[in-house]
């Protein structure tokens, strides 16, 4: 029985450690529309416990402004994506240059609301003053 056990949990171990070295954090994916022509954003967080986490912690998307959740989304991607954050090897295709729905902008800056007070990553040295529910 030990003999078969041994294997298994070593199997198991690497099948986590794989799993967990591929894996994306984030990404926002954009899907035109052929019906009128418009494109649509989606933000997929490879993060399970994330989607709870949020629909129970965020405050209403109108809590702030839009231009409040770009602007420090935009500070936050651009350390992220930097290179210098050793728990990622994946950059977040955010840009200055689109008007993403601000469903988009909310959920994105609570993700990184997320890493650092969820997950203790520090990432900007400083973060909003974001009260959690």
């Amino acid at each position: 029985m030990i003999r078969f056990v041994q294997p298994l949990i070593a199997v198991i171990i690497m099948a986590i450690v794989a799993a967990c070295g591929t894996q994306k954090d984030v990404a926002i994916k954009n899907e035109k529309n052929n019906g009128n022509d418009s494109t649509e954003y989606k933000l997929i967080v490879f993060d399970a416990r994330f989607e709870t986490w949020y629909t129970t912690h965020s405050q209403p998307m109108d809590y702030f402004s839009e231009s409040y959740y770009e602007s420090w989304n935009s500070r936050y991607v651009d350390v992220w994506n930097s290179g210098g954050l050793a728990w990622t090897n994946e950059p977040i295709n955010y840009r200055r240059d689109v008007d993403y729905p601000v469903e988009i902008d909310h959920k994105l800056f609570y993700y990184f609301v997320y890493e650092e007070k969820i997950k203790d990553r520090d990432i900007l040295g400083q973060s909003p003053n974001v009260a959690i529910p």
